[in-house]
C-alpha cells in the first residue's frame, strides 16, 4: 500500500494538427469490458507542442483521487489527419505504507483452551489503534471473522488472549489485525486451538513421611502411594514426582482404574517388609518430618495432576510423625490439600498398595426427609435433604457422595448413632429460616416434578436410593403445598412411595403467607406393614434364577417366602435368589410382619419357565457395503435361533459399537475397507460372525494429484503395449485411491495407498511396462490413448475432477512424442499441465524395442 501517489510520463506525436486527440482519464467504477459504460474524469497534463519531440508530462499529484479500485487510461481519438502518439516511461510513485506483520501465532502452533497466549505484531502504522479478529475456518473460501478485541493500542505490538475453556476447537484458526485508518490487514499463520490434554485423576492417597523406629530408618521405609481415581487406565510414562523428593517414571506403567502404586525411597526394603511387589523407585531426597512437606505429581506434558502440602502438626494428623501410622486419605474423591480429610492409618506402618485402613463400607445411612418444593415463589434456596444414621455405631461419612440428584461430597464428618444431618441448597437462607446447622451442596437442584437421589460410599457401594415424584403414589401435598416428604421409619424401603408421607409438623410461615411443614433433625412415624413384592423377571428359561424383592410397606421385620417349583422353595430373606430347573408356571407368595401387624401377598402363575432354546447362529447384512466418506450404513441382524443380546463392532465407524439388534446410521468418516463383527447371544450360548473388509469407504477428496507423463503413441508396429499415464501425489498426505478413476481410458483404482511424493503408472499392458521399464503399473480396464490426441480426465470416486490434460499430436504440443519414441513429459511439477508449452518430448533413454526403435521415457 502507498500514499501521496504521483504520476509522470513522456509523450510524442507525429502527423496531424489537434492536441486534443490524446487525454488522460481515471474511473472509479470501471470493472472491465466496454469502457464507455463507465464514468471517466480527465486529468490534465503537459503535451508536446511540436512533432517528434518527447515532452515530460510534469508531475501529476493523484492525492485528490480518494476512491478505491481506480483505473487510469489514455484516451486516443483519431481525427481526419491521423496522428501517431507515443507514450513511454510511465511511473506511479508514492510513499509505502508499512504493512502489519503478525508474528504470533505461527503456522502450526497449538494453543489450548483455558490458557493465555500473546498475539504479537510489528508495523510502522501511524494509526493509534487496531482491531483483532479471529476465524476458525481460515482455509474456507469465505472465512467467518469474529471480533476478538477492538481499539487495541497499535504501538503495543501485543495482545494477551485468555482463551475461554469453552472456546470452539479447530485446526483452522487464523488471527487478523486490521488498521482502522488505512486498508491495511495482517494475518497470522494458520494454527490450532485445542482442548488441553486430559489430566487423569491420579491421587496422592497415602504418605509415610516418618516411619517408626520399629520398622526402620526413613531412607529405607519412606513411601508415597498413588491411586487411580480415573475411569480410564493411565500410562505413567513420563510422569514426575517433585517437591521434597524427585522421581521420573522412565518406563511404561499402566495404572488401572482403582489400582494403587507405591513409590519408595528404597523399593527393595518396602517390598520385603510389606510383602508387595509393585514398588517403584528409588526417589531422590527425603520427605520432610520436622516441618511442612510438599509433594507434586506432574504428567508427561508437565501439567500438574495432584499436589499435597502436608503438615506434621495439627490441624494435620500427628500420629503419622514417627509413632507408627502412615497418613491416609479418607477418600480419593476428597480434597487432599485439606488436613481434615487425612487420618493416621489404623494399621502399623500403613497399607501401601491396598485400600486405606481408615476406609470401611458404609451402611445404614438413610435419606429420611426431602424438601424438594417449598411453597410460594423464590423459596427454592431452602430445599434440603435429611439423612439419618440407623446404625448402632457412629459413622464417618468422609468421601461418601451423592451420585444422583445433587452434587455433594460429605466432608470428614462423623454422624453419631441415631443422629441426623441436613444438606441444603443455600446455607445462609436455611439458617435464617430454620435456625439450624446444615451443609451446602455443591451443585444441582431438587426437581419439582421427579428426581432420583442416590448416595454411594467411597468403595462405590450404594448406601441409599430414593426415586421420588410429585405425582401419585407419592404424597402430592409435598409438591409445593407446604410440607416436606418424611420417611415413615428408618428400617423400611425408602424407594417405595407408600413409605413416605407429607410432613404434619408445622415449622414456620414465609412472607406471612406460605406455611412450611417439615421437621429437619426430628423423628419418624410408623404404620402396619403391607406385603408386596416384585421379580427381576417373570419369564425365564430352565436353570435360570430370579431375584425376588420385597416392596412391602410399613417396615416389616420378618419375611416368609414360598416358591413352589423353585430351589430353594422357601426363604426368609428380604431379597431371595431362586432357581427354576423344570419348565412350567409357578405361584409365589410372601408373608411379612412387624410389631405393627402382618400381611400376605400371593401371585398365581407368576413365574413362567421355558425350555432352553438352541444357541444362535450369528449373521448380518448391510444396506450398502460401498459408500463415500461421510455416509452412513444401516445393519440388519440375520442371526438364527432368536438371540436376545447383540454386540456389534464397527471398525472405524461412529459409533464404534452397539448393542441394539439392527444398528442404524453408522457413520464412516475415513476411507478404507473395514471389518464388522457381530456377537449374538441367547441363554443357550453365543456365536460370532466376522466379515473382514466388509465396508468399503471411498474417499471423495480432490487431493493434489497431477498427470505428469503420457506415452500415447509408442514406436510399435502392432498394438501399443507401452501406452501409459503417470500421475504424481503432490500433496502432503497419503491418498487411499480405491474408487478414483480415469475418463478417456477406462480405469478405476483398486485398493491402494498413494504416498505423498510418489509416482504411479496406469498402462495398457502392465507386463510390458515391467519388461521394458522395470516398473510396476496398473493395467487399463479398457480403451486406449488416441494417437491423434484426446482429453484425459482424473476424477474422485464421487465425480469431482482432480486433473485433466487435453494433449494433441500437433504443434504447439511436442510432435516428437507422436510415434517417434519419446513420451510427453511435464517440464516442471509446478507448471500448468493444461498448457502445451508446459510439456516436452522425453529425452530420458529407456530401451530399444525389437524393431530397433529407441524409446525415450521415465515412468
Amino acid at each position: 500500500y502507498y500514499e501521496n501517489n504521483k504520476l509522470c510520463f513522456y509523450t510524442q506525436w507525429k502527423y496531424g494538427s489537434s492536441m486534443d486527440e490524446l487525454s488522460l482519464k481515471y474511473s472509479a467504477d470501471y470493472s472491465g469490458g466496454d469502457p464507455t459504460s463507465s464514468t471517466w474524469t480527465e486529468i490534465p497534463f503537459t503535451k508536446p507542442s511540436t512533432s517528434e519531440i518527447w515532452q515530460f508530462s510534469d508531475t501529476i499529484n493523484l492525492t485528490a483521487i480518494t476512491n478505491s479500485d481506480v483505473h487510469l487510461a489514455f484516451h486516443y481519438l483519431s481525427s481526419g489527419a491521423p496522428r501517431r502518439w507515443n507514450v513511454d516511461e510511465i511511473q506511479i510513485l508514492g510513499n509505502e505504507i508499512q504493512e502489519i506483520d503478525v508474528l504470533t501465532p505461527e503456522t502450526g502452533d497449538e494453543w489450548l483452551t483455558g490458557y493465555a497466549y500473546d498475539i504479537t505484531w510489528t508495523s510502522g502504522l501511524s494509526t493509534d489503534v487496531v482491531d483483532i479478529l479471529y476465524s476458525l475456518d481460515a482455509s474456507a473460501p469465505s472465512p467467518v471473522w469474529i471480533i476478538l478485541a477492538e481499539d487495541v493500542p497499535a504501538e503495543n505490538g501485543a495482545y494477551t488472549w485468555n482463551i475461554p475453556e469453552d472456546q470452539p476447537i479447530s485446526t483452522d484458526y487464523q488471527i487478523k489485525i486490521e488498521d482502522q485508518d488505512n486498508p491495511i490487514t495482517g494475518y497470522s499463520g494458520v494454527f490450532t486451538v485445542a482442548n488441553p490434554p486430559y489430566t487423569p485423576a491420579i491421587v496422592i492417597n497415602e504418605i509415610m513421611y516418618n516411619p517408626p523406629e520399629s520398622i526402620g530408618a526413613d531412607e529405607y521405609f519412606e513411601f508415597i502411594e498413588l491411586y487411580n481415581n480415573d475411569p480410564e487406565t493411565v500410562n505413567l510414562l513420563g510422569f514426575t514426582l517433585s517437591g521434597n523428593i524427585q522421581y521420573t517414571f522412565t518406563s511404561e506403567i499402566l495404572l488401572q482404574p482403582g489400582e494403587y502404586l507405591v513409590i519408595a525411597s528404597d523399593p527393595d526394603s518396602v517390598s520385603q517388609y510389606y510383602g508387595i511387589t509393585a514398588v517403584e523407585g528409588p526417589y531422590t531426597g527425603l520427605l520432610l518430618n520436622t516441618s511442612d512437606g510438599m509433594i507434586e505429581l506432574h504428567n508427561s506434558d508437565g501439567l500438574l495432576v495432584d499436589e499435597v502440602d502436608y503438615g506434621v502438626t495439627a490441624p494435620w494428623p500427628e500420629t503419622p510423625n514417627g509413632t507408627g501410622p502412615s497418613m491416609e486419605l479418607l477418600a480419593p474423591s476428597l480434597d487432599n490439600t485439606n488436613p481434615d480429610n487425612w487420618e493416621g492409618s489404623y494399621t502399623l506402618g500403613g497399607t501401601p498398595g491396598e485400600i486405606n485402613s481408615i476406609i470401611t463400607e458404609v451402611e445404614g445411612i438413610v435419606i429420611s426427609e426431602i424438601f424438594y418444593n417449598p411453597p410460594g415463589e423464590n423459596h427454592e434456596n431452602i430445599e434440603f435433604i435429611e439423612v439419618y444414621n440407623s446404625n448402632a455405631e457412629a459413622v464417618n461419612l468422609g468421601g461418601c457422595h451423592f451420585t444422583k440428584g445433587i452434587d455433594f461430597i460429605f466432608p470428614a464428618v462423623t454422624l453419631g448413632s441415631g443422629n441426623y444431618l441436613v444438606i441444603t441448597k443455600d446455607l445462609n437462607t436455611f439458617i435464617s429460616v430454620f435456625g439450624l446447622p446444615a451443609y451446602e451442596w455443591q451443585g444441582g437442584d431438587l426437581s419439582n416434578s421427579a428426581d432420583t437421589l442416590e448416595i454411594q460410599d467411597i468403595l462405590g457401594n450404594i448406601i441409599d436410593y430414593v426415586p421420588y415424584s410429585s405425582e401419585q403414589p407419592w404424597d402430592t401435598l409435598a409438591a409445593g403445598h407446604g410440607p416436606s416428604l418424611e420417611l415413615l421409619a428408618p428400617n423400611i424401603n425408602n424407594e417405595i412411595p407408600e413409605n413416605w408421607f407429607a410432613s404434619e409438623t408445622f415449622n414456620t410461615v414465609l412472607n406471612s403467607a406460605d406455611t412450611v411443614w417439615c421437621s429437619p433433625y426430628d423423628g419418624f412415624l410408623n404404620d402396619p406393614p403391607v406385603a408386596a413384592f416384585e421379580a427381576s423377571q417373570t419369564t425365564i428359561y430352565a436353570s435360570q434364577a430370579v431375584t425376588f424383592t420385597s416392596t412391602s410397606t410399613g417396615y416389616p421385620d420378618f419375611f416368609a417366602w414360598s416358591f413352589p417349583g423353585g430351589s430353594p422353595d422357601t426363604s426368609n430373606e428380604e431379597v431371595p435368589h431362586i432357581t427354576y430347573h423344570i419348565p412350567g408356571t409357578y405361584d409365589v407368595s410372601l408373608y411379612v410382619s412387624s410389631i405393627f401387624g402382618e400381611d400376605t401377598e400371593e401371585k398365581t402363575d407368576f413365574i413362567t419357565v421355558l425350555p432352553l432354546p438352541d444357541p444362535p447362529i450369528a449373521d448380518f447384512e448391510a444396506d450398502n457395503t460401498e459408500i463415500f466418506v461421510g455416509e452412513t450404513v444401516n445393519f440388519t441382524d440375520l442371526s438364527q435361533n432368536n438371540p436376545t443380546a447383540w454386540e456389534w463392532y464397527f471398525m472405524n465407524g461412529s459409533p464404534e459399537s452397539s448393542t441394539v439388534q439392527n444398528p442404524q446410521n453408522i457413520l464412516y468418516e475415513q476411507p478404507g475397507k473395514f471389518e464388522v463383527v457381530l456377537q449374538a447371544r441367547n441363554v443357550a450360548g453365543e456365536d460370532v460372525m466376522v466379515k473382514d473388509k466388509y465396508i468399503t469407504v471411498l474417499d471423495t477428496t480432490a487431493y493434489n494429484m497431477i498427470i505428469t507423463e503420457i506415452m500415447y503413441n509408442p514406436p510399435e508396429t502392432d498394438t501399443d503395449s507401452l501406452e501409459f499415464i503417470e500421475i504424481y501425489n503432490a500433496g502432503n498426505e497419503p491418498v487411499k485411491l480405491e474408487g478414483y478413476y480415469f475418463y478417456g481410458i477406462d480405469f478405476t483404482f483398486p485398493e491402494f495407498e498413494f504416498l505423498p511424493g510418489d509416482f504411479l503408472i496406469v498402462a495398457s499392458d502392465a507386463e510390458a511396462m515391467m519388461n521394458t521399464f522395470g516398473v510396476n503399473a496398473f493395467a487399463f480396464d479398457g480403451g486406449f490413448l488416441d494417437n491423434n490426441g484426446e482429453l484425459i480426465e482424473f476424477y474422485t470416486p464421487n465425480g469431482t475432477l482432480i486433473d485433466q490434460v487435453e494433449y494433441d499430436d500437433m504443434e504447439p504440443w511436442p510432435e516428437q512424442a507422436d510415434g517417434n519414441g519419446p513420451s510427453l513429459v511435464l517440464c516442471d511439477l509446478q507448471l500448468d499441465n493444461s498448457l502445451p508449452e508446459s510439456w516436452s518430448a522425453s529425452v530420458d533413454f529407456a530401451a530399444v524395442n525389437s524393431n530397433n526403435d529407441t524409446i525415450w521415457a521415465s515412468p
